[in-house]
């Protein structure tokens, strides 16, 4: 593993993750809105590095990440608390549906070395570049389409909401975890990419769904 390149990655990632919600939700201080971001920015980055250098991909891994983020954006971020831990699980469902698809898809390119990171070049930087502007596309729409009568929506709703993404997203970080596995392995074939597709299919209609039932609260 690229130590270098992984740091720089997260980094950008933290960046793109931390501006969205910021955007969506806002600082609380807005006076202290550069440091608070950078603070922010700098935990996530900082977050994530470590894990990866106890191990790639894990599934506690991800639900701690999940967990600081949503910790930020209660501390940080004005808005609801159900309405940010909706937002913070849907954004995470993204991430790992294209970390999914895009290493099924990159698998026969991706090495990895014996402790099962991924080595650098181009392929690894096309990966992380095409993942970043997957969840980009996602969160900007998200913003083009957000609930600007926020506070008309009942608690019950987005509770209920958040338990259907709690559980895809459960789901998302397991099967996460099993593709990048078969993955190192060279074990990835035609019924594991089906099963990707049609998981993808799946979290396209539970975010919809989602986003959905959410505007018609209002």
């Amino acid at each position: 593993m690229n130590y270098g390149f992984e740091i720089f990655a997260n980094v950008i990632e933290a960046v793109i993750i931390i501006q969205f919600l910021v955007r969506y939700f806002g600082v609380r201080a807005r006076k202290a809105g550069l440091p608070v971001i950078i603070l922010m920015i700098a935990v996530l980055a900082t977050t994530v590095s470590a894990f990866n250098f106890i191990e790639y991909i894990s599934v506690a891994q991800e639900f701690v990440i999940d967990a600081v983020i949503f910790a930020m954006t209660l501390i940080f971020l004005r808005g609801r608390a159900l309405e940010k831990l909706l937002i913070v699980q849907m954004t995470s469902i993204v991430s790992a549906v294209s970390s999914i698809m895009l290493t099924g898809l990159f698998a026969g390119w991706i090495k990895y070395d014996d402790n099962g990171y991924a080595s650098f070049g181009v392929s690894r930087v096309v990966l992380v570049a095409l993942a970043q502007i997957i969840y980009l596309i996602f969160t900007e729409y998200l913003l083009h389409n957000r609930i600007e009568d926020r506070q008309y929506v009942r608690n019950s709703t987005y509770l209920k909401l958040n338990v259907i993404i709690a559980a895809t997203l459960a789901g998302h970080n397991f099967l996460t975890r099993y593709i990048y596995v078969n993955a190192v392995s060279g074990g990835i074939n035609r019924e594991m990419y089906v099963l990707m597709i049609a998981l993808a299919a799946v979290d396209i209609i539970t975010v919809s769904y989602t986003h959905l039932r959410a505007h018609e609260t209002r």
